[in-house]
């Protein structure tokens, strides 16, 4: 199995070996997102369908940002699909390749932040990544999403071979691509190799008695929105259907103060 860090093997045992105690910049930013009220996107239905009509009128725009210097970027159209290609200034022949699925519960584009792990994923372990801007609900759900990027990820793993592809993904994205995987078993396809979920959401019917008091400390998500924008990319499907709810997990990487973290930690055990 190739490795999917080369020449930086600091960096990968610092990301897995976690820690207890948040680090003094996870808490500046949980004490950043509280006081400028992030929460309240998801507070309520009506708020996860009021943020879908402002989006509607003003679309945020999904280019690359915040790369940094040393990144390569190109862009080539899959399906209607604007797929970005990033590669190390440097030569980089026969990288490992990073797919990579962007958060914000269907419903938000990628955004900076997002470029930011990117760009930093392209220099430190010298990959390329591949981005796949997937399409967005309510007009884009479940049923049409997660075969176009299993189907994505097919042609990807059979041009580069499935031992040197990662598929990495945050919240909704970390959902996706497993939903992505689980496709593509059960049509008898290759697999990635890895999946690295960060903050996965999968159940979104958030239906444990115990996420109630994490989600009170969850500094950006809560129950109600969280259940709107499941309903919204399910669509015409059941909420609890597979396609949907993808709890097979494996190896998240989740905070204790995220309401799904929850949900993991049956299969963590």
């Amino acid at each position: 199995m190739a490795p999917l860090v080369r020449g930086n093997e600091r960096t990968l045992q610092r990301l897995t070996s976690g820690t207890d105690c948040p680090s003094l910049q996870s808490r500046i930013l949980v004490g950043l997102l509280r006081l400028f009220r992030v929460k309240k996107r998801m507070a309520s239905a009506g708020a996860v369908q009021q943020r879908v009509r402002r989006l509607a009128l003003r679309p945020v725009l999904f280019g690359p940002t915040g790369l940094g210097r040393g990144v390569e970027v190109t862009r080539k159209d899959v399906a209607g699909w604007p797929i970005y290609h990033t590669a190390p200034a440097a030569h980089c022949e026969g990288c490992n390749i990073v797919v990579f699925l962007h958060g914000g519960g269907y419903i938000n584009e990628i955004v900076r932040a997002h470029w930011r792990i990117v760009g930093y994923f392209t220099r430190t372990a010298e990959v390329r990544c591949i981005v796949p801007i997937y399409p967005l609900a309510p007009h884009n759900t479940a049923e049409e999403v997660v075969p176009a990027m299993g189907e994505l990820l097919r042609k990807i793993l059979q041009d580069a071979g499935a031992v040197k592809v990662t598929v990495v993904g945050n919240s909704a994205g970390a959902a996706l691509g497993l939903a992505a995987a689980q496709w593509l078993r059960d049509r008898g396809h290759t697999q990635p190799s890895r999946l690295v979920l960060i903050s996965p959401g999968g159940d979104f019917s958030v239906s444990r008695p115990e996420q109630v008091p994490i989600a009170a400390r969850d500094p950006v998500n809560d129950i109600p929105g969280v259940r709107e924008v499941g309903r919204l990319f399910a669509g015409d499907l059941h909420i609890a259907h597979p396609i949907c709810q993808s709890i097979e997990w494996r190896f998240p990487w989740t905070g204790a103060d995220n309401h799904l973290f929850r949900d993991a930690r049956p299969v963590l055990s």
